[in-house]
């Protein structure tokens, strides 16, 4: 499905739930021109409004880079003026502004050269991803020319006042993995391959066909896995991590990585005792299936439900099975099932760690598989070590609580904490 849009140099397609705004000026290499300020906003209202978008994605169309900023070409005319120069600057400032304000989640999908203007796009979407070959620039100091502070101030925000200064000062170029590093991208994805996540495409299809590929992988070797790449990395990243995930991290945490962790109703390290009824019954499908353990377990509907999405209703419920349900390795199941039947499992955290990062743990209060008591449990269990921990629980969401109603209250206290952590003493809060 498309949708009209004010100009041809910005192109809108509507597929399962996701609108995807693609630049496509590739005369201009690809940069943004007046025009196209002004049509922005009027594309992203419209797709705000509609019921059937769930994810605003800004990309590029196939072939060109994400955008190489405003075009210059206009700069002699078009603000030679003062007056000129104040309505272009507010037609930026628009833009920035309909992106940060959408009601909807807005992803940047980033590939090849982000310059200017179109930093700023990206730095005004709640979400960045980009291919490897990604380079970032703000190259006003070299054109002689200035940003308004308003339409900077996302650029501020994303990248850190010192990053974006020193951008701001120097015009020099971020890599993207230095992106990533400065936490300004969420994530990395190779060149080869990276057509079809950066144009919106769903990656689950390819996951359920691929699910055989992960039977036997063991809690041990996924955690493995991970340290190896964060060890690569010239800075420790933020680790966050939900439900199987949110263990990795306390895992990783416990090995000394990561520079903050944040555990998202978190499967049970070994020393959490007492499961509720509702974790056994979500757990069921792998564990009360011997044949699964070391094999790959998938879902139907109706476990999907009762384990991830009990809150939503029953259309809302159906639309996710098909978005988000993926056949898993039972191997984890069984090592996260059993783990207190044995010595040193791999899920065994040492809670006592004084050495570890600070820890953000989330519960959700009608959570089936892992109710935010068990959460609790666990930074009970983290009450030995002197390490900061902390615990936050959201009423109302069920296990798979990123997506749910008003996610954004959770994105946003778990971006405060965030804020808060990286330089602050350490301290115990709950709340």
């Amino acid at each position: 499905m498309t949708l009209l849009s004010p100009t041809p140099k910005i192109k809108v397609e509507i597929a399962d739930h996701v609108a995807r705004v693609l630049i496509d000026n590739a005369p201009r290499r690809n940069a943004f021109d007046y025009e196209m300020w002004r049509a922005l906003p009027v594309v992203i209202r419209a797709l705000d409004a509609k019921d059937d978008v769930r994810v605003i994605m800004l990309g590029a169309a196939a072939g060109l880079s994400f955008c190489s900023g405003a075009d210059i070409s206009e700069f002699s005319t078009l603000r030679a003026t003062a007056e000129g120069g104040r309505a272009y600057e507010e037609a930026n400032l628009a833009a920035f502004d309909a992106l940060a304000q959408a009601a909807k989640p807005t992803i940047a999908a980033i590939g090849g050269f982000c310059m200017g203007g179109g930093a700023g796009l990206a730095a005004s979407c709640d979400l960045r991803i980009a291919r490897e070959d990604a380079v970032f620039s703000i190259p006003a100091g070299r054109l002689g020319v200035g940003y308004p502070p308003k339409a900077m101030a996302y650029v501020t925000t994303a990248l850190g006042a010192q990053t974006a200064m020193e951008l701001f000062f120097t015009a020099r170029r971020l890599g993207a993995k230095e992106a990533l590093q400065r936490g300004f991208v969420a994530q990395l994805l190779p060149v080869d391959g990276a057509e079809a996540t950066l144009a919106g495409t769903s990656s689950y299809e390819e996951l359920r066909e691929t699910a055989e590929a992960s039977a036997g992988l063991g809690v041990r070797e996924i955690v493995e896995h991970y340290e190896q790449l964060i060890r690569e990395l010239d800075q420790p990243p933020v680790l966050i991590g939900h439900s199987y995930g949110g263990l990795f991290v306390e895992l990783l945490l416990d090995r000394g990585l990561g520079r903050a962790g944040v555990a998202m109703s978190p499967a049970p390290p070994k020393g959490i005792l007492a499961l509720p009824f509702s974790t056994l019954k979500a757990a069921a499908p792998a564990l009360a299936h011997p044949s699964r353990w070391h094999g790959v377990v998938t879902l139907t509907p109706e476990e999907f439900t009762y384990a991830f999405v009990n809150t939503f209703s029953e259309e809302d419920a159906a639309a996710a099975y098909e978005q988000y349900a993926v056949p898993e390795t039972g191997q984890i199941f069984y090592e996260g099932g059993f783990a207190n039947f044995h010595l040193h499992p791999p899920t065994e955290v040492h809670f006592s760690n004084e050495e570890r990062a600070p820890l953000l743990l989330v519960g959700a209060s009608e959570d089936h598989t892992v109710p935010a008591s068990l959460t609790k449990a666990q930074y009970k269990r983290y009450e030995r070590s002197p390490a900061k921990t902390d615990y936050l629980e959201f009423e109302g969401r069920p296990h798979l609580h990123m997506v749910a109603a008003d996610w954004q209250e959770v994105a946003a206290s778990i971006d405060s904490w965030l804020d808060g952590v990286l330089d602050a003493p350490t301290t115990r809060q709950v709340s």
